[in-house]
């Protein structure tokens, strides 16, 4: 069965639960694939961060990569394919900022939020039958409703958050002076205004 013709089942029985099953196992192939070849690309410009990479067992991350990169194109801090970036920038920061970027990205996975993309990806395959899913997954991710992508950024910070009180790594001061020294950023189609999000984390400014 080629790629195509599965693009065009899910498209076409999209309804069905099931036709939404086989563009996520065919995603998350891709996934797998992806990761490879990323963490090959970006094989030069990887650090090792000691510092980020204690946090992060220390936060119990299982079921992704933690990938440290000089100068990361990605911001502070991603999640893309099961891999949680980070920029080199963060290994200076306090165990508070560090942990707060990798909980929230890791929360994007244990949330499972690309899954909520696939019927948008499986219509988007009736207009692009040549991209693969991964792609349209990524062009999905594009063209959400902001609504949507900032309800997952506060979920994101809300299973952050508990996850760095389950850790001990918490602080109220030290998130909020970092979100606020870094981080801050009015309202955008992907995220809601750093404001909100302090506010929505219970951080009096």
């Amino acid at each position: 069965m080629n790629r195509l013709f599965i693009l065009v089942l899910c498209w076409a029985l999209a309804p069905f639960a099931w036709a939404k099953d086989v563009f996520e196992s065919q995603l998350e192939q891709d996934f797998v694939q992806a990761r490879a070849a990323f963490v090959e690309v970006y094989k030069d410009d990887t650090i090792d961060a000691p510092r980020i990479q204690a946090v992060s067992r220390q936060l119990k991350m299982r079921g992704v990569q933690v990938l440290v990169l000089k100068g990361s194109p990605f911001g502070l801090g991603a999640y893309v394919a099961g891999l949680v970036i980070l920029d080199a920038s963060m290994e200076s920061e306090t165990n508070e900022a560090i942990g707060f970027v990798l909980a929230h990205e890791y929360s994007h996975h244990t949330a499972k939020h690309w899954r909520t993309l696939v019927p948008h990806a499986a219509a988007l395959a009736r207009k692009h039958a040549d991209l693969e899913p991964l792609a349209l997954m990524k062009m999905a991710l594009g063209t959400r409703p902001s609504s949507e992508s900032h309800q997952h950024e506060f979920e994101a910070d809300d299973l952050a958050k508990k996850r760095m009180q389950a850790a001990g790594l918490w602080s109220d001061e030290g998130v909020g002076e970092f979100i606020v020294r870094r981080v801050w950023k009015s309202e955008s189609d992907t995220h809601p205004a750093s404001l909100a999000r302090l506010q929505a984390l219970g951080i009096a400014q």
